[in-house]
């Protein structure tokens, strides 16, 4: 009985793991950081140097999509060049964090369509 109470329960954690596994993604939001999600947060400094001070105060850098934050992972460097800017992010997706693997910033002024 115990056997099989086991092995239910290591077929049901395999498969729940399975399901949450990560896939690549590509999406297109603006830099911003975990503390100031909402634009302007910031009133006495611009988007880009707000971004920059809270990330060296140990914030996490989000990629803004319509209404969606995704927590961005790596590439520091590349993220820092594009803080307060729009940029198109490839990576692998788990969960709201993104792996970052590619960086395409976009030209000014360019709308982005919300991905609700």
């Amino acid at each position: 009985m115990l056997a099989a109470v086991l092995a239910l329960c290591l077929t049901l954690a395999c498969a729940a793991f399975a399901q949450s596994g990560s896939h690549t993604i590509r999406l297109t939001g603006w830099v911003n950081c975990s503390m100031c999600i909402q634009p302007n947060a910031c009133k006495a400094k611009t988007r880009t140097s707000c971004v920059r001070w809270w990330v060296n105060q140990g914030c996490s850098y989000v990629l803004v999509v319509g209404t969606r934050n995704y927590r961005l992972l790596g590439a520091d460097d590349e993220l820092k060049g594009s803080a307060g800017r729009t940029v198109t992010i490839t990576g692998e997706q788990f969960r709201s964090d993104v792996t970052v693997s590619a960086i395409e910033p976009l030209a000014d002024g360019v709308k982005v369509k919300d991905h609700r």
